[in-house]
């Protein structure tokens, strides 16, 4: 399931097994975050009912596309295209067994808004193609920086299922620190690193 922001480019995808309505929402909710309560939110998406549903119950504006027709919502087709080149590199670096893929989609999208710009559209450019100054805010800005208003990442940009050590000092007899494997980073509800 992958949610983005039109404006800023930022996307966020959640691994999911099927199309259950509790879960859309679920993630729908997660992405905008706890200040989207009574909010005027259009969210496109494809006609699928439980996406649909979800939309609904969370009271924002649905902007469904035609079912069974193409192109659905280009902008994030293709958003959705370098994500899954993102996701697939991230996995064949990472070494590990495709079973694993799930753990590596949060990871690939949270990567993805920190490297890639966001997005100035052609109705953010006056007729001569020069960005209109309510949107030059953005510009040179990265999605994830666009969607926290300028504010960079703050998490360490390491590469996935990379060797790490991390804090443990659970008994005294031990070393402070255990081996692990780099999964990602904990974002919280709002797209929110702490």
């Amino acid at each position: 399931h992958s949610v983005r922001s039109t404006y800023t480019g930022l996307g966020l995808c959640f691994p999911r097994s099927g199309h259950v309505q509790e879960d859309m929402k679920a993630g729908l909710k997660f992405f905008v975050g706890p200040g989207a309560e009574g909010c005027n939110v259009i969210c496109k998406s494809d006609a699928a009912k439980s996406l649909t549903g979800a939309i609904d119950e969370l009271a924002w504006t649905p902007e469904p596309s035609l079912e069974n027709r193409w192109p659905h919502n280009t902008r994030h087709e293709r958003w959705h295209g370098t994500y899954k080149s993102v996701l697939r590199a991230a996995m064949l670096q990472s070494g590990l067994p495709m079973r694993a893929w799930d753990l590596c989609v949060l990871y690939a999208s949270v990567m993805l808004a920190i490297i890639q710009k966001a997005p100035i559209y052609d109705w953010e450019r006056d007729a001569d193609g020069n960005v209109l100054p309510e949107h030059a805010g953005k510009v040179g800005l990265t999605c994830w920086e666009a969607h926290h208003r300028g504010e960079p990442f703050a998490g360490p940009i390491q590469p996935f299922g990379r060797l790490c050590y991390y804090l443990d000092r659970d008994h005294p007899a031990m070393a402070n620190t255990q081996p692990g494997i780099f999964l990602g980073w904990r974002i919280e509800s709002g797209v929110r690193y702490r």
